[in-house]
């Protein structure tokens, strides 16, 4: 007697499976293509919004907005921060990757008036002591050094 053979497997008419997966991979492609179109217009509108303001216009806005009343190591870390980033921005000069020493032995790369490169140079080591090595300031201090922020950033680009 011959051995019995097992049941031969019948091909289907319709291809479900290879159906299946042409559908998943249209739908992955499309989900694709739908996230590549969103995060392009998403980023026209982030860099319109950016470039309307300018580096004066913003920095006189957070000078505007900071407040003297609170702590002097934050207020002076902002006054910092503001003043940094619009010579930054205005002159296209990494400031905010340097340390006030760096700053202060490249005046030539500034172009400013040199008594209003030492006023700023003398704010930011006056913050650098304030932040760094805790020392107080009073508010009236704090106010007449916003006062001078200002003027550096008014008279930075004359």
């Amino acid at each position: 007697m011959r051995p019995l053979k097992g049941p031969v497997p019948v091909d289907s008419i319709f291809p479900l499976a290879l159906f299946i997966k042409i559908i998943l991979i249209l739908f992955f492609i499309s989900l694709m293509i739908f996230i590549w179109k969103k995060r392009e217009r998403s980023t026209q509108i982030i860099s319109i919004s950016k470039n309307q303001i300018s580096p004066y216009e913003f920095a006189k806005n957070r000078l505007l907005h900071l407040d003297s009343n609170g702590f002097s190591k934050e207020f002076y870390y902002e006054l910092s921060h503001i003043t940094r980033q619009f010579v930054e921005k205005s002159c296209y000069i990494g400031a905010l990757e340097m340390t006030t020493e760096e700053i202060s032995q490249n005046e030539n790369i500034f172009d400013m008036n040199d008594d209003i490169f030492f006023e700023w140079v003398s704010l930011l080591q006056k913050a650098d002591l304030i932040k760094f090595a805790k020392k107080s300031t009073p508010i009236t201090e704090m106010e007449d050094d916003k006062r001078v922020a200002f003027k550096v950033i008014e008279k930075a680009l004359n």
